[in-house]
């Protein structure tokens, strides 16, 4: 095998952010910069005996056993015979992605209350139109819009941005 690099405590922490500390081949972690060597190893995705470079894009957490089962094949195919879907997403892109629920739902929630009060009124004609079932509609909607987007944000970082692969402890 030669020689291993060294990777500086700087280059680790960036590296655990990539996958929020999870192996990028199977549910298990977090794990911290502690566990280095012992329960989790860099990985190259791909394999520099495959022409991978040997640099931050090409490096990623992964547990003790997945890397060396894993062995010089490429990421993506040991994924695929492991029957794991997708990689964990990033710190950055959870809070992109859960951003985007904290906001778009509750969002779409009101603008939902707020269609639903104006067909209610043109349907029913205004003398049937109530400002406060208007306010309690739209509140509702609001209020379901936030529960909605909080369950986004507790889904999202328990599946760690895997479709349909729960999160496992260490």
């Amino acid at each position: 095998m030669g020689n291993r690099r060294r990777y500086s405590r700087d280059e680790l922490t960036r590296i655990l952010a990539k996958t929020r500390g999870y192996c990028h081949l199977c549910p298990k972690g977090p794990y911290t910069l502690d566990d280095y060597g012992e329960k989790w190893q860099v990985e190259h995705s791909t394999p520099l005996s495959e022409d991978g470079v040997d640099d931050f894009r090409n490096w990623y957490v992964a547990c003790v056993p997945c890397n060396q089962a894993k062995g010089v094949s490429n990421s993506a195919s040991f994924r695929r015979e492991m029957g794991v879907e997708g990689v964990p997403f990033s710190t950055a892109e959870s809070k992109k992605h859960s951003a985007r629920g904290c906001i778009g739902i509750p969002a779409l929630c009101v603008l939902f209350g707020l269609s639903y009060v104006g067909f209610t009124a043109m349907v029913e004609g205004p003398e049937h139109f109530s400002l406060s079932g208007s306010v309690t509609i739209v509140l509702c909607s609001l209020f379901g819009g936030i529960v909605l987007a909080v369950f986004n944000r507790w889904f999202l970082f328990n599946t760690r941005g895997r479709e349909g692969v729960p999160r496992n402890d260490k």
